[in-house]
């Protein structure tokens, strides 16, 4: 999968694997953050599917273009993987990141970074490879969003008819934490809609 450069190349991956597993079966799928776009599109290939189920974090999101910019996503999984360390050594990672000429530089660097901070209890050989699939993966899913964003505001009418066949099909669960001001349902469902590139008679 590391070689596949394109949303559709990996829902066509996961559709194949499903048939192959069990051709006649009849799955239930769970998508969950980019996972959700891969489920909305094995959806539309007719994938042996009764019903995908979206765990949503999309809608939060605000997709734009500096969303596909590098440096927004290395700091993306900074913000990530170092989000219970101390502040010195967020600000650490993020200053020795910088001096790093190129993305894959600044990948290791991170990795070598929590090795040092964490030291023999973080046992990983593949950090640096895990983190350099998740810069990809990110990047790919951000181009992807923002491209289709775009491209949905021409085609939402002709896109209306497949979204259709979905009908009973398609579950997204949304989390909420208690204690948090009132919710404007409306909004959360246009917001939805605007993440998984839903019509409005969905």
């Amino acid at each position: 999968m590391e070689k596949m450069n394109s949303l559709k190349e990996i829902s066509k991956y996961y559709v194949d694997l499903l048939k192959t597993i069990h051709p006649k079966g009849d799955y239930d799928i769970v998508g969950h953050f980019y996972g959700a776009l891969i489920a909305m599109q094995m959806l539309k290939k007719k994938a042996p599917i009764v019903k995908a189920v979206i765990i949503d974090m999309l809608s939060d999101a605000q997709i734009n273009e500096d969303m596909m910019s590098d440096d927004y996503i290395l700091d993306l999984i900074i913000t990530f993987i170092a989000k219970d360390l101390p502040t010195v050594v967020k600000d650490k990672i993020r200053r020795d990141t910088a001096t790093k000429p190129d993305v894959n530089s600044k990948l290791i660097k991170i990795s070598d970074e929590l090795k040092d901070f964490v030291g023999k209890s973080l046992v990983s050989r593949d950090l640096e490879e895990i983190l350099i699939n998740s810069f990809k993966r990110a990047k790919l899913f951000s181009t992807y969003s923002f491209q289709m964003k775009n491209k949905f505001k021409r085609m939402k009418m002709d896109i209306g008819k497949k979204y259709l066949e979905m009908n009973g099909r398609l579950l997204i669960i949304k989390l909420f934490e208690f204690g948090n001001a009132q919710v404007d349902a409306e909004d959360l469902a246009d917001r939805m809609k605007n993440a998984y590139f839903l019509p409005d008679k969905v």
